[in-house]
């Protein structure tokens, strides 16, 4: 497992794990295609600021693709099969992203 922080990418502590279940997700499904947004559908129950909450581009997550296939190759799994935590949560498309393009195991919530 792996977690994609504002450090950059490293491995999951087991702290940070617990309590998640092996292939917890929400239901999305690899090449779902959802409406792409500008920013949340729901309001957030505080003030925001809308750019603080912008969703990155699909091509952004077919550049970092090699490194998380070598991650892959080195930890000897699959795509599907690496747990990917990333806590920055604004539409949910980074799941959708991500499954796009094989790794069907990512944690994104509110």
């Amino acid at each position: 497992e792996v977690v994609l922080d504002e450090a950059g990418l490293r491995p999951l502590s087991s702290a940070e794990g617990e309590g998640r279940g092996k292939g917890e997700d929400d239901g999305a499904k690899p090449g779902d295609q959802a409406e792409e947004k500008a920013g949340p559908t729901e309001p957030f129950p505080y003030d925001v600021n809308p750019d603080d909450h912008c969703e990155t581009p699909p091509e952004a997550y077919r550049d970092v693709d090699p490194l998380l296939s070598d991650l892959c190759r080195r930890l000897g799994k699959s795509k599907s099969e690496l747990r990917i935590y990333d806590p920055y949560y604004c539409d949910g498309s980074v799941r959708r992203h991500l499954a796009d393009i094989g790794y069907g195991d990512v944690h994104n919530e509110r």
